[in-house]
């Protein structure tokens, strides 16, 4: 009874619990993210509180997964997902107090828990991923990661943004602060049912001085497979980052859509619903074969960051509502083809005990790379037009597809 692993079921109950508990997890702070950026819109708050309410979503993130790499080695996995949990719950009552007061530093607060939240978890539950799944399974947990990350999206902030002008942000903090604790609850159970996976098992470990020093040296310190699954992150950053930016553009041009007498279906939602179209169709259409062949190959990045870029630009030129959604569903497509060859390649060529600190850093250099991208995005289709954004991502990874070619080419020569 301590291990309620099936053959007969894919990573096994346990696997599944921790799904469920970390969907409703992440439900909860999206929930919690539409509430406190349409509190904001209704308080008519300038762009600086907006762009706090931002940073204080992505910071916190940085800083605790550096954590949760720190508790893995001294708590089992259980351990550490329930801590974390009935702590962000215990937070949230505070936002919750204050969510009919205006009070607008409350609502970073709640924000800030969010981040917390999705940060402390996410090198912990990749590393419970690699313990579930055998390294010819691997495919499988890639596409089941993908397909979650995205379908929480559509949940969360989807569902949030229909709702919200019936329920409001009181009532959207209360079902986090609910998600929270029935999560907290479902990984103690998944714990107790899956001892085996969630058992401590300490991860070796580098000293750091900082949350950013000895990044160089445990870089260095990987073989050239490790490196490349390392940087297709770093790709996902420069060659998508910049212009998802532009994705806030198109709401003049895409109108709404009712739903019966009460519900209207808002520009943003049909957007987000376009983007997580793409983000789930693209582990489906990946096979074990073809996601081993991607994450071999160097020119992986630059052509899913090329794709990605020609259609967010077919997006901006095509006139019609529809064709519009259909290439930013495409573009996502290509970005979460790159994403789940990222997981794919970190898992399976990291071993079980550095998984947690692999995707820890990547997740980190991510976050810390994403924080300026949008506004230099911003400053430059303010200072020229959208069009110009994509263009200029799509030449600038033109190039380094050429400068590979000429890296090949060299070494096929020295070689002959």
């Amino acid at each position: 009874m301590n291990n309620l692993s099936s053959p007969k079921l894919v990573g096994g109950i346990g696997f599944w619990i921790v799904a469920l508990s970390s969907t409703l997890s992440q439900i909860g702070s999206g929930l919690t993210q539409v509430a406190v950026f349409s509190k904001l819109s209704e308080m008519n708050a300038n762009s600086y509180a907006f762009a706090i309410a931002v940073f204080v979503s992505l910071v916190p993130a940085l800083f605790a997964s550096r954590l949760a790499e720190h508790c893995i080695t001294k708590f089992s996995l259980a351990q550490c997902l329930v801590a974390v949990q009935f702590f962000c719950a215990f937070g949230m009552l505070l936002p919750f107090w204050g969510a009919n007061k205006n009070a607008i530093e409350l609502f970073y607060l709640a924000e800030f828990i969010g981040s917390i939240n999705l940060g402390f978890m996410f090198p912990i539950l990749h590393v419970y991923t690699n313990r579930c799944f055998s390294s010819d399974k691997m495919h499988i947990a890639t596409k089941l990661d993908t397909l979650l990350f995205s379908s929480n999206i559509i949940l969360g902030m989807g569902l949030g943004a229909i709702f919200y002008g019936h329920l409001g942000a009181k009532n959207y903090i209360l079902a986090d602060i609910g998600t929270f604790i029935i999560s907290g609850l479902l990984f103690w159970f998944a714990g107790r049912a899956d001892k085996a996976h969630f058992s401590n098992n300490p991860i070796k470990k580098i000293e750091e001085k900082t949350i950013y020093l000895g990044t160089y040296s445990w870089f260095q310190s990987l073989n050239p497979k490790q490196k490349s699954a390392f940087l297709l992150q770093i790709f996902i950053c420069a060659g998508t980052v910049p212009t998802s930016a532009l994705l806030a553009s198109f709401g003049g041009k895409i109108p709404s859509v009712k739903i019966g007498a009460d519900f209207v279906v808002q520009t943003s939602v049909l957007l987000l619903f376009a983007k997580a179209t793409g983000q789930m169709l693209a582990p489906l259409l990946l096979s074990k074969s073809s996601l081993e062949k991607l994450s071999r190959s160097s020119l992986t990045a630059i052509f899913t960051c090329l794709g990605f870029n020609a259609f967010y630009f077919f997006a901006i030129v095509s006139t019609g509502p529809l064709l519009k959604l259909g290439c930013i569903v495409i573009a996502h497509l290509f970005s979460n083809v790159l994403y789940a060859t990222s997981v794919y390649a970190v898992q399976t060529n990291f071993q079980g005990n550095e998984v947690g600190e692999a995707f820890g850093r990547q997740y980190r250099w991510f976050l810390l790379l994403s924080l300026p991208i949008p506004f230099i995005s911003g400053a430059f289709i303010e200072t020229f037009s959208p069009i110009f954004l994509p263009l200029v991502v799509f030449s600038f990874f033109l190039l380094i597809s050429y400068i590979d070619r000429i890296r090949v080419s060299k070494l096929q020569g020295q070689q002959s």
